[in-house]
C-alpha cells in the first residue's frame, strides 16, 4: 500500500510467527511490506544477499560465520551480515533417512545430502554420524541438492538415502514412512537454528525498519505462544500446501516445543551461537583459527543484540 516499506526477505521454510505475521497484518501495522522469497539453497542466498536482491534473510549462525570470515566461501568473497533477532532453535533439525533404514550405522557405503558441502547444517549431519562411527568420504558420500524444501522432494523421489530437515519437512516425511534416526540435540545443545540477518551497510541505513520488522515479528511470536490461539493457529499452518489438519496439529506442537522450535523472546543465545561454531571447527570450516569466545560474544561480529534491545526494550 501507500507509504508501506518493502523488505524483501529470503527464507528456507515459514515458521508459523512468519505466516501469522502477514495473515494478523502485523507487518502492516508496523508499516512494512514483507516479501518472503524461498531460497534455493545458502549460497543462492548469500550471492542474493550480497546483489542486495534481499534486505533480510532467515539463515544459519553458520552462515553468518562462513560468508563473514572465510575469503574462499562459495560466492568467492566476504559478504558481511550480521544477526539481528533469533528466529528458532533449529526447528526439529533431524536426520531423516528411508523406510527400510532402521538406525545411522546402515547408512555406510550410502549417500546422504545436505544443502552446502561446507555449510550450516552439514556439519551437524557430518556431527551426527561420526557419532555413528561413519566418517565422511570414507563411510558414505555427500551429494548437494539444496535447501530443505529441495531436500525433503529429493528425498522422498529416492534420490538419496537420508538428509537433515526441519521447519515441518522431517514432520511431513515421517508421515510419509520415513524415518528420524538423529538429531542436532544430542549432538549440541543449546543450538541456535536460524537467525534474522542482514548486511551491515542495510542495518547501519535502515535502522528504523529493522526496529519495525522485530517489533512485528515479536507481536506475531507472542500470539503464536498464546494457547487461545492454537485452533486459529493450526487452521494457518493447515493453509500450507499439502497439510491436512492432523498434521498441522503436530507441526504446531513441534514450532512451541522448548529449545526445539521458536524463540520466544526473539533472543539470541551466545552459547547456542558458541555450539554452531564448535561444529565447524571440528570439521575444519574456518580459514584462520577462530577465537569462539570471541565470536560468540555479543560483539564479535555474527550478531548484534541492540536492535533487540531497542525494539522491545526490557518487557521481553
Amino acid at each position: 500500500g501507500t507509504g508501506m516499506t518493502s523488505i524483501r526477505m529470503g527464507v528456507f521454510y515459514q515458521s508459523l510467527p512468519m505466516i501469522a505475521a502477514q495473515a494478523l497484518g502485523s507487518y502492516e501495522a508496523e508499516g512494512l511490506e514483507v516479501d518472503y522469497q524461498r531460497v534455493a539453497s545458502s549460497i543462492q542466498q548469500f550471492e542474493s544477499l550480497r546483489d542486495d536482491r534481499y534486505d533480510i534473510v532467515q539463515t544459519s549462525p553458520d552462515n553468518v560465520a562462513n560468508y563473514r570470515l572465510n575469503d574462499a566461501n562459495p560466492v568467492g568473497e566476504r559478504v558481511p551480515s550480521v544477526g539481528f533477532m533469533g528466529m528458532d532453535y533449529g526447528m526439529n533439525l533431524t536426520l531423516v533417512v528411508r523406510p527400510e533404514i532402521e538406525e545411522r550405522s546402515q547408512l555406510k557405503g550410502r549417500t546422504v545430502s545436505v544443502d552446502a558441502p561446507f555449510s550450516g547444517f552439514a556439519y551437524v549431519l557430518y556431527k551426527i554420524l561420526r557419532r555413528a562411527g561413519l566418517e565422511r568420504d570414507a563411510d558414505y558420500d555427500v551429494v548437494p541438492t539444496g535447501g530443505v524444501a529441495d531436500r525433503y522432494t529429493a528425498l522422498l523421489a529416492g534420490e538419496f538415502d537420508g538428509t537433515l530437515l526441519s521447519g515441518g519437512f522431517e514432520t511431513r516425511a515421517v508421515s510419509q514412512g520415513y524415518r528420524i534416526v538423529g538429531s542436532v540435540y544430542d549432538i549440541a545443545s543449546p543450538y541456535l537454528g536460524v537467525m534474522a540477518c542482514a548486511k551491515d551497510e542495510w542495518l547501519a541505513a535502515d535502522g528504523d525498519e529493522v526496529i519495525r520488522f522485530i517489533r512485528a515479528s515479536h507481536a506475531a511470536t507472542r500470539w503464536c505462544f498464546d494457547p487461545s490461539n492454537r485452533d486459529e493457529a493450526i487452521d494457518m499452518l493447515a493453509g500450507l500446501p499439502n497439510t491436512d489438519r492432523a498434521l498441522a496439529a503436530q507441526l504446531y506442537e513441534v514450532q512451541l516445543r522448548e529449545g526445539v522450535g521458536l524463540i520466544r523472546d526473539l533472543g539470541i543465545d551466545g552459547a547456542g551461537i558458541r555450539k554452531v561454531l564448535e561444529l565447524r571447527r571440528e570439521f575444519d570450516g574456518f580459514e584462520t583459527e577462530p577465537d569462539l569466545d570471541a565470536l560468540a560474544a555479543p560483539g564479535g561480529g555474527l550478531y548484534d543484540t541492540r536492535f533487540l534491545e531497542r525494539a522491545l526494550g526490557d518487557y521481553r
